[in-house]
């Protein structure tokens, strides 16, 4: 499994494909659920329906490859 470090807050990263998970600073780990399958309707879904979305322990988050 491919584990990438985060920061809070990133958001759009310069990488090659999208890691199987993410971890925060305080350790939480966020694993891949999939491109554009966010957890409800929010502003960000129809802003950024191309982003990866990761899910665990009761949070979410999304990641967007930039070139």
């Amino acid at each position: 499994m491919e584990l990438l470090q985060v920061n809070f807050g990133d958001f759009k990263l310069k990488i090659d494909q999208y890691p199987d998970a993410i971890q925060y600073p305080n350790g939480k780990i966020l694993y891949k659920k999939g491109i554009g399958v966010y957890p409800y309707n929010c502003p960000q879904k129809d802003k950024f329906p191309n982003a990866m979305i990761y899910e665990g322990n009761g949070a979410w988050s999304s990641l967007l490859i930039t070139v």
